[in-house]
Protein backbone atom coordinates (compact mmCIF):
# COMPACT_ATOMS: atom_id res chain seq x y z
CA UNK A 1 0.00 0.00 0.00
CA UNK A 2 1.00 3.24 -1.04
CA UNK A 3 0.56 6.70 0.63
CA UNK A 4 1.50 10.10 -0.29
CA UNK A 5 1.09 13.56 1.14
CA UNK A 6 1.89 16.92 -0.21
CA UNK A 7 1.73 19.70 1.82
CA UNK A 8 0.63 17.93 4.92
CA UNK A 9 -2.74 16.42 2.75
CA UNK A 10 -3.24 13.07 1.18
CA UNK A 11 -3.38 13.08 -2.41
CA UNK A 12 -5.99 10.83 -4.67
CA UNK A 13 -3.68 8.06 -6.10
CA UNK A 14 -4.85 5.76 -8.79
CA UNK A 15 -6.26 2.34 -8.64
CA UNK A 16 -2.76 0.68 -10.36
CA UNK A 17 -0.80 3.44 -9.11
CA UNK A 18 3.63 2.33 -9.10
CA UNK A 19 6.23 4.05 -8.26
CA UNK A 20 9.87 3.60 -9.03
CA UNK A 21 12.14 4.64 -6.02
CA UNK A 22 15.98 4.77 -6.39
CA UNK A 23 18.09 4.27 -3.41
CA UNK A 24 21.88 5.38 -3.74
CA UNK A 25 24.29 4.35 -0.78
CA UNK A 26 25.32 8.38 0.39
CA UNK A 27 28.21 6.98 1.92
CA UNK A 28 29.54 5.77 -1.56
CA UNK A 29 27.86 8.29 -3.77
CA UNK A 30 26.25 12.16 -3.06
CA UNK A 31 22.81 11.04 -3.64
CA UNK A 32 20.16 9.53 -1.53
CA UNK A 33 16.54 8.87 -2.14
CA UNK A 34 14.74 9.60 -5.08
CA UNK A 35 11.62 8.78 -7.41
CA UNK A 36 11.69 9.31 -11.40
CA UNK A 37 8.64 11.16 -12.45
CA UNK A 38 5.16 11.21 -11.15
CA UNK A 39 1.82 12.33 -13.05
CA UNK A 40 -1.23 12.67 -10.83
CA UNK A 41 -4.44 14.37 -12.18
CA UNK A 42 -5.45 17.81 -10.89
CA UNK A 43 -9.15 17.16 -11.96
CA UNK A 44 -9.24 15.73 -8.26
CA UNK A 45 -10.31 18.64 -6.14
CA UNK A 46 -8.18 16.76 -3.34
CA UNK A 47 -5.10 16.94 -5.29
CA UNK A 48 -4.91 20.09 -6.59
CA UNK A 49 -5.63 21.56 -3.04
CA UNK A 50 -2.57 19.70 -2.11
CA UNK A 51 -0.89 21.25 -5.03
CA UNK A 52 -2.41 24.62 -4.02
CA UNK A 53 -4.29 24.50 -7.04
CA UNK A 54 -1.33 24.66 -9.84
CA UNK A 55 -4.37 23.61 -12.42
CA UNK A 56 -5.77 27.37 -12.06
CA UNK A 57 -5.10 29.67 -14.84
CA UNK A 58 -4.35 32.77 -12.69
CA UNK A 59 -2.00 31.24 -10.36
CA UNK A 60 0.86 33.54 -10.36
CA UNK A 61 3.12 32.24 -7.51
CA UNK A 62 4.11 29.04 -8.04
CA UNK A 63 6.05 27.03 -5.43
CA UNK A 64 8.53 24.84 -7.06
CA UNK A 65 8.93 22.85 -4.22
CA UNK A 66 6.68 21.34 -1.02
CA UNK A 67 6.70 19.18 2.08
CA UNK A 68 6.45 15.70 1.33
CA UNK A 69 5.39 12.31 3.14
CA UNK A 70 5.41 9.40 1.22
CA UNK A 71 4.07 5.79 3.08
CA UNK A 72 4.89 2.70 1.76
CA UNK A 73 3.43 -0.87 3.90
CA UNK A 74 3.95 1.40 6.66
CA UNK A 75 7.35 2.56 5.93
CA UNK A 76 7.29 6.30 6.28
CA UNK A 77 9.67 8.46 3.98
CA UNK A 78 9.83 12.24 4.90
CA UNK A 79 10.89 14.37 2.03
CA UNK A 80 10.46 17.24 -0.48
CA UNK A 81 8.00 17.02 -3.60
CA UNK A 82 9.52 18.62 -6.57
CA UNK A 83 7.24 19.90 -9.40
CA UNK A 84 9.02 19.97 -12.76
CA UNK A 85 5.15 20.65 -14.85
CA UNK A 86 1.62 21.15 -14.76
CA UNK A 87 -1.34 21.31 -17.27
CA UNK A 88 -5.03 22.72 -16.22
CA UNK A 89 -5.51 18.94 -15.52
CA UNK A 90 -2.23 17.02 -14.48
CA UNK A 91 0.99 17.79 -12.31
CA UNK A 92 4.64 16.04 -13.08
CA UNK A 93 6.87 15.97 -10.23
CA UNK A 94 9.32 13.96 -8.40
CA UNK A 95 9.65 12.63 -4.46
CA UNK A 96 13.64 12.98 -3.07
CA UNK A 97 14.42 12.59 0.22
CA UNK A 98 17.34 11.86 2.62
CA UNK A 99 20.74 12.90 1.19
CA UNK A 100 19.04 14.09 -2.02
CA UNK A 101 16.87 16.38 -0.19
CA UNK A 102 19.90 17.86 1.48
CA UNK A 103 21.10 18.25 -1.75
CA UNK A 104 18.43 19.69 -3.25
CA UNK A 105 18.19 21.98 -0.18
CA UNK A 106 21.60 23.61 -0.38
CA UNK A 107 21.70 23.89 -4.11
CA UNK A 108 18.46 25.93 -3.33
CA UNK A 109 19.28 28.90 -5.72
CA UNK A 110 22.88 28.56 -5.37
CA UNK A 111 22.28 30.64 -2.04
CA UNK A 112 25.42 31.44 -0.14
CA UNK A 113 26.06 30.45 3.52
CA UNK A 114 26.14 33.74 4.65
CA UNK A 115 22.43 34.09 3.50
CA UNK A 116 21.21 31.65 6.26
CA UNK A 117 20.24 33.16 9.59
CA UNK A 118 23.06 32.51 12.14
CA UNK A 119 22.18 34.23 15.11
CA UNK A 120 23.75 37.03 16.66
CA UNK A 121 26.15 36.89 19.80
CA UNK A 122 25.37 39.48 22.49
CA UNK A 123 27.96 42.48 23.19
CA UNK A 124 31.45 41.26 24.00
CA UNK A 125 33.23 43.44 27.05
CA UNK A 126 36.80 42.62 28.21
CA UNK A 127 35.49 39.97 30.31
CA UNK A 128 34.25 38.18 27.63
CA UNK A 129 36.97 38.16 25.60
CA UNK A 130 39.75 37.44 28.17
CA UNK A 131 37.93 35.13 29.03
CA UNK A 132 37.34 33.30 25.58
CA UNK A 133 41.13 33.13 24.82
CA UNK A 134 41.86 32.04 28.69
CA UNK A 135 39.37 29.03 28.39
CA UNK A 136 39.77 28.68 23.94
CA UNK A 137 36.61 25.84 23.97
CA UNK A 138 34.83 25.55 20.82
CA UNK A 139 31.39 25.25 22.88
CA UNK A 140 32.04 29.11 23.78
CA UNK A 141 30.87 29.85 19.92
CA UNK A 142 33.77 32.03 19.70
CA UNK A 143 37.19 33.42 20.33
CA UNK A 144 39.03 36.86 20.41
CA UNK A 145 42.15 36.02 19.28
CA UNK A 146 44.60 39.09 18.56
CA UNK A 147 44.74 38.91 14.61
CA UNK A 148 46.24 41.16 12.20
CA UNK A 149 44.51 43.24 9.66
CA UNK A 150 46.42 45.22 7.27
CA UNK A 151 48.84 47.22 10.07
CA UNK A 152 46.65 46.92 12.79
CA UNK A 153 46.18 44.29 15.33
CA UNK A 154 42.66 43.47 16.55
CA UNK A 155 41.95 41.73 19.74
CA UNK A 156 44.71 43.31 21.00
CA UNK A 157 45.82 42.95 25.04
CA UNK A 158 47.14 45.65 26.93
CA UNK A 159 48.98 44.87 29.62
CA UNK A 160 50.50 46.74 33.27
CA UNK A 161 52.43 46.01 36.70
CA UNK A 162 50.19 45.71 39.46
CA UNK A 163 53.54 46.20 41.15
CA UNK A 164 57.27 46.46 40.53
CA UNK A 165 57.80 42.87 41.20
CA UNK A 166 54.56 41.38 39.90
CA UNK A 167 53.98 39.68 36.76
CA UNK A 168 52.50 41.72 34.29
CA UNK A 169 48.64 41.72 34.22
CA UNK A 170 46.32 41.98 31.47
CA UNK A 171 43.73 44.73 31.56
CA UNK A 172 42.18 45.68 28.17
CA UNK A 173 41.78 44.47 24.89
CA UNK A 174 41.75 47.20 21.75
CA UNK A 175 39.44 46.71 19.11
CA UNK A 176 37.23 43.52 20.14
CA UNK A 177 36.41 41.09 16.43
CA UNK A 178 34.82 37.51 17.07
CA UNK A 179 36.71 34.77 15.45
CA UNK A 180 33.82 32.39 14.97
CA UNK A 181 34.75 28.50 16.19
CA UNK A 182 33.89 26.05 13.03
CA UNK A 183 31.77 24.07 14.59
CA UNK A 184 29.13 26.18 15.75
CA UNK A 185 28.21 26.40 11.79
CA UNK A 186 28.81 22.49 11.60
CA UNK A 187 26.69 22.00 14.55
CA UNK A 188 23.98 24.81 13.72
CA UNK A 189 23.62 24.09 9.82
CA UNK A 190 21.06 21.12 10.03
CA UNK A 191 18.71 23.12 11.95
CA UNK A 192 18.65 26.05 8.94
CA UNK A 193 18.15 23.62 6.25
CA UNK A 194 15.09 21.74 7.88
CA UNK A 195 17.15 18.90 9.74
CA UNK A 196 18.27 18.15 12.99
CA UNK A 197 21.37 16.98 14.22
CA UNK A 198 21.52 13.32 15.76
CA UNK A 199 25.57 12.87 15.86
CA UNK A 200 28.19 14.69 14.78
CA UNK A 201 32.09 13.04 14.89
CA UNK A 202 33.62 16.06 14.13
CA UNK A 203 32.89 17.66 17.91
CA UNK A 204 35.32 14.97 19.25
CA UNK A 205 38.28 16.11 16.27
CA UNK A 206 41.13 17.75 17.60
CA UNK A 207 41.91 19.88 14.39
CA UNK A 208 38.03 20.75 14.00
CA UNK A 209 38.16 22.07 17.83
CA UNK A 210 40.30 24.55 17.17
CA UNK A 211 39.54 25.74 13.87
CA UNK A 212 38.01 29.43 13.69
CA UNK A 213 36.49 31.49 11.08
CA UNK A 214 39.57 34.12 10.24
CA UNK A 215 37.84 37.34 9.41
CA UNK A 216 37.73 41.59 10.07
CA UNK A 217 34.32 42.34 10.68
CA UNK A 218 33.52 44.45 13.19
CA UNK A 219 29.93 42.47 13.72
CA UNK A 220 28.11 40.64 16.29
CA UNK A 221 25.88 38.62 13.69
CA UNK A 222 27.29 34.96 13.02
CA UNK A 223 26.74 35.56 8.75
CA UNK A 224 28.92 37.97 8.82
CA UNK A 225 32.10 36.26 9.46
CA UNK A 226 31.29 33.62 6.89
CA UNK A 227 33.41 33.79 3.75
CA UNK A 228 31.50 34.03 0.29
CA UNK A 229 30.95 30.34 -0.63
CA UNK A 230 27.78 28.46 -1.25
CA UNK A 231 26.20 26.47 0.94
CA UNK A 232 27.18 22.80 -1.03
CA UNK A 233 30.57 24.53 -1.52
CA UNK A 234 30.58 24.80 2.29
CA UNK A 235 29.50 21.37 2.84
CA UNK A 236 31.62 19.77 0.14
CA UNK A 237 34.79 21.31 1.62
CA UNK A 238 34.09 19.80 5.45
CA UNK A 239 33.18 16.43 4.00
CA UNK A 240 36.45 16.46 2.10
CA UNK A 241 38.47 18.34 4.49
CA UNK A 242 37.69 16.04 7.73
CA UNK A 243 37.12 12.59 5.60
CA UNK A 244 33.08 13.06 6.93
CA UNK A 245 29.79 12.47 4.96
CA UNK A 246 26.53 14.09 5.96
CA UNK A 247 24.15 11.47 6.44
CA UNK A 248 20.59 12.13 5.93
CA UNK A 249 17.95 9.93 7.88
CA UNK A 250 14.45 9.73 5.62
CA UNK A 251 12.61 8.30 8.40
CA UNK A 252 13.45 10.27 11.25
CA UNK A 253 14.27 13.37 9.05
CA UNK A 254 17.90 13.53 11.07
CA UNK A 255 21.45 14.45 9.92
CA UNK A 256 24.37 12.54 11.04
CA UNK A 257 28.14 13.64 10.33
CA UNK A 258 30.26 10.47 10.02
CA UNK A 259 33.47 8.90 9.27
CA UNK A 260 33.02 6.28 6.91
CA UNK A 261 35.65 4.35 8.39
CA UNK A 262 33.80 4.06 11.50
CA UNK A 263 30.57 3.22 9.48
CA UNK A 264 32.44 0.58 7.73
CA UNK A 265 33.57 -1.23 10.61
CA UNK A 266 29.97 -1.54 12.07
CA UNK A 267 28.77 -3.40 8.66
CA UNK A 268 28.31 -6.92 8.75
CA UNK A 269 27.90 -9.92 6.42
CA UNK A 270 24.80 -10.97 4.88
CA UNK A 271 24.23 -14.36 3.23
CA UNK A 272 22.52 -14.10 0.13
CA UNK A 273 20.56 -17.31 -0.47
CA UNK A 274 18.65 -16.18 -3.95
CA UNK A 275 21.38 -15.35 -6.47
CA UNK A 276 20.21 -13.72 -9.71
CA UNK A 277 20.86 -15.10 -13.47
CA UNK A 278 20.08 -12.42 -14.98
CA UNK A 279 19.45 -8.60 -14.62
CA UNK A 280 18.94 -5.17 -16.75
CA UNK A 281 20.78 -2.18 -16.07
CA UNK A 282 18.95 1.22 -16.99
CA UNK A 283 21.54 3.28 -18.86
CA UNK A 284 19.40 5.83 -19.25
CA UNK A 285 19.49 7.12 -15.68
CA UNK A 286 22.28 9.96 -14.43
CA UNK A 287 25.93 8.40 -13.84
CA UNK A 288 26.82 7.41 -10.21
CA UNK A 289 28.86 10.29 -8.44
CA UNK A 290 31.13 8.37 -6.50
CA UNK A 291 33.53 9.54 -4.04
CA UNK A 292 36.31 8.16 -4.39
CA UNK A 293 37.37 9.15 -7.75
CA UNK A 294 40.82 10.43 -6.58
CA UNK A 295 44.06 8.65 -6.43
CA UNK A 296 45.75 12.00 -5.01
CA UNK A 297 45.40 14.39 -1.89
CA UNK A 298 46.92 17.56 -1.62
CA UNK A 299 46.26 21.16 0.31
CA UNK A 300 45.17 24.72 -0.72
CA UNK A 301 47.45 27.10 1.39
CA UNK A 302 49.15 30.04 1.31
CA UNK A 303 52.30 31.48 -0.19
CA UNK A 304 53.46 32.58 2.86
CA UNK A 305 56.96 31.40 4.48
CA UNK A 306 55.06 29.84 7.36
CA UNK A 307 53.52 27.49 4.75
CA UNK A 308 56.32 27.12 2.38
CA UNK A 309 57.78 24.84 5.40
CA UNK A 310 54.60 22.68 5.52
CA UNK A 311 54.61 22.08 2.01
CA UNK A 312 57.76 21.50 0.72
CA UNK A 313 57.97 22.45 -2.88
CA UNK A 314 58.98 18.98 -5.36
CA UNK A 315 62.01 21.24 -6.40
CA UNK A 316 63.30 21.07 -3.04
CA UNK A 317 62.17 17.60 -2.28
CA UNK A 318 63.74 16.06 -5.83
CA UNK A 319 67.37 17.40 -4.56
CA UNK A 320 66.86 16.14 -0.93
CA UNK A 321 68.17 13.54 0.46
CA UNK A 322 65.03 11.06 2.59
CA UNK A 323 66.48 9.10 5.65
CA UNK A 324 64.02 6.69 6.62
CA UNK A 325 63.52 5.81 10.68
CA UNK A 326 60.80 3.24 12.24
CA UNK A 327 60.41 6.08 15.32
CA UNK A 328 61.23 9.02 16.38
CA UNK A 329 64.14 7.76 18.94
CA UNK A 330 65.89 6.25 15.92
CA UNK A 331 65.78 9.41 13.99
CA UNK A 332 67.42 11.51 16.96
CA UNK A 333 69.82 8.76 17.43
CA UNK A 334 71.14 9.54 13.85
CA UNK A 335 70.59 13.46 13.79
CA UNK A 336 72.68 13.68 17.21
CA UNK A 337 75.69 12.32 15.68
CA UNK A 338 75.42 12.67 11.84
CA UNK A 339 76.94 15.47 9.74
CA UNK A 340 74.15 17.47 8.72
CA UNK A 341 73.48 17.83 5.10
CA UNK A 342 71.65 21.17 4.17
CA UNK A 343 69.10 18.89 1.91
CA UNK A 344 68.43 16.14 3.95
CA UNK A 345 64.81 15.30 5.44
CA UNK A 346 64.30 13.12 8.26
CA UNK A 347 61.47 10.90 7.91
CA UNK A 348 59.79 9.33 11.10
CA UNK A 349 57.22 6.47 9.69
CA UNK A 350 55.72 5.94 13.18
CA UNK A 351 54.48 9.40 13.53
CA UNK A 352 54.41 10.04 9.61
CA UNK A 353 56.12 13.31 9.86
CA UNK A 354 59.42 14.86 8.69
CA UNK A 355 62.06 16.96 10.20
CA UNK A 356 64.80 19.46 8.66
CA UNK A 357 67.99 20.56 10.84
CA UNK A 358 68.01 23.33 11.95
CA UNK A 359 71.47 25.53 12.68
CA UNK A 360 70.11 26.98 16.16
CA UNK A 361 67.14 27.17 18.37
CA UNK A 362 66.46 31.01 17.26
CA UNK A 363 66.75 30.09 13.44
CA UNK A 364 62.63 31.25 12.20
CA UNK A 365 60.61 28.34 11.00
CA UNK A 366 57.30 29.10 12.83
CA UNK A 367 57.08 25.31 14.14
CA UNK A 368 58.18 23.61 17.12
CA UNK A 369 61.19 23.10 18.15
CA UNK A 370 62.58 19.91 19.12
CA UNK A 371 66.04 19.68 21.13
CA UNK A 372 68.44 17.05 20.20
CA UNK A 373 71.90 17.53 22.40
CA UNK A 374 73.33 20.74 21.12
CA UNK A 375 71.42 20.31 17.62
CA UNK A 376 67.91 21.33 16.93
CA UNK A 377 65.24 19.50 14.52
CA UNK A 378 61.74 21.16 12.98
CA UNK A 379 58.47 19.91 11.91
CA UNK A 380 58.12 20.50 8.00
CA UNK A 381 56.06 19.18 5.24
CA UNK A 382 53.17 18.72 7.79
CA UNK A 383 50.64 19.20 4.87
CA UNK A 384 52.37 16.88 2.02
CA UNK A 385 50.50 15.76 -0.29
CA UNK A 386 49.42 11.93 -0.04
CA UNK A 387 49.33 9.71 -2.89
CA UNK A 388 51.64 9.44 -6.29
CA UNK A 389 49.33 9.38 -8.87
CA UNK A 390 48.33 12.50 -10.86
CA UNK A 391 45.20 11.47 -12.81
CA UNK A 392 42.76 13.00 -10.36
CA UNK A 393 43.54 15.28 -7.45
CA UNK A 394 41.41 15.68 -4.24
CA UNK A 395 42.35 19.72 -3.45
CA UNK A 396 41.71 20.39 0.30
CA UNK A 397 40.76 23.76 -0.14
CA UNK A 398 39.61 24.40 4.09
CA UNK A 399 43.42 25.62 4.87
CA UNK A 400 44.47 27.70 8.19
CA UNK A 401 45.43 31.32 7.81
CA UNK A 402 48.51 32.60 6.76
CA UNK A 403 50.48 33.23 9.53
CA UNK A 404 53.01 36.72 9.89
CA UNK A 405 55.54 36.86 11.76
CA UNK A 406 55.59 41.18 13.22
CA UNK A 407 57.78 43.06 15.45
CA UNK A 408 55.64 45.39 18.06
CA UNK A 409 56.27 47.52 20.74
CA UNK A 410 54.12 47.19 23.72
CA UNK A 411 54.12 50.40 26.86
CA UNK A 412 53.85 48.67 29.80
CA UNK A 413 53.63 51.10 32.31
CA UNK A 414 54.67 50.29 36.34
CA UNK A 415 53.20 51.90 38.75
CA UNK A 416 55.34 54.36 40.26
CA UNK A 417 58.15 53.49 37.98
CA UNK A 418 57.08 55.12 34.63
CA UNK A 419 57.07 53.63 31.35
CA UNK A 420 58.88 51.49 29.16
CA UNK A 421 58.89 50.00 26.36
CA UNK A 422 58.92 45.98 25.38
CA UNK A 423 59.69 45.40 21.41
CA UNK A 424 58.64 41.25 21.46
CA UNK A 425 57.87 39.06 17.82
CA UNK A 426 54.10 37.74 17.68
CA UNK A 427 53.28 35.29 14.98
CA UNK A 428 49.76 36.36 13.91
CA UNK A 429 46.77 35.11 11.45
CA UNK A 430 46.22 37.54 8.86
CA UNK A 431 43.04 38.87 7.66
CA UNK A 432 41.98 40.26 4.24
CA UNK A 433 40.94 43.54 4.53
CA UNK A 434 38.95 43.04 0.86
CA UNK A 435 36.08 41.34 3.07
CA UNK A 436 33.06 40.48 1.15
CA UNK A 437 29.81 41.80 3.12
CA UNK A 438 30.91 45.27 2.31
CA UNK A 439 29.10 44.90 -0.95
CA UNK A 440 27.39 41.97 -1.20
CA UNK A 441 25.72 41.78 2.13
CA UNK A 442 25.37 45.57 3.34
CA UNK A 443 23.25 45.42 -0.38
CA UNK A 444 21.27 42.55 1.05
CA UNK A 445 20.57 44.21 4.21
CA UNK A 446 19.47 47.67 2.84
CA UNK A 447 16.78 45.65 0.35
CA UNK A 448 15.63 43.44 2.93
CA UNK A 449 15.59 46.60 5.35
CA UNK A 450 13.50 48.58 2.82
Amino acid sequence: MIQLFVNNREVLLPYDFSVTIIEENPEITSNGEYTLDITLSLIEPQNAIAFEHLDRLNKTVINKDAEGIMIIDNQSRFGKIIVIKNTEIEVTFQFISGNSELNYKAKEDNRKIWELDWGVETAIDFTRAFNGVCFPYWTNNFICTPVLLGDTIVNEYTTHYATFVAPTLIDGIKNIVMQPFLLYYINKLPSLLGFTLNENILNLDIRAQQMYMLNSVQSLKYSDCLPDMTITEFIKSIEQFFNVSFLINSNTKTMSIKRLNSSISLKTVVDVNTVLDSYIRDLSQDPISGKFGFTKIEYDLSESKYFKYHVLSSEIISKSVISQFNNYSDLTDYAIGAVQDDFEIYRDHDKNQDYIYCLNSTQNLFTRKIVTGSKYLSVVNKFRPSGTATDSVLTLKICPAEMVNKRIGIEISSEGHGIFSEINQFQLPKCSLSKFDNSSQGLTSMVENG
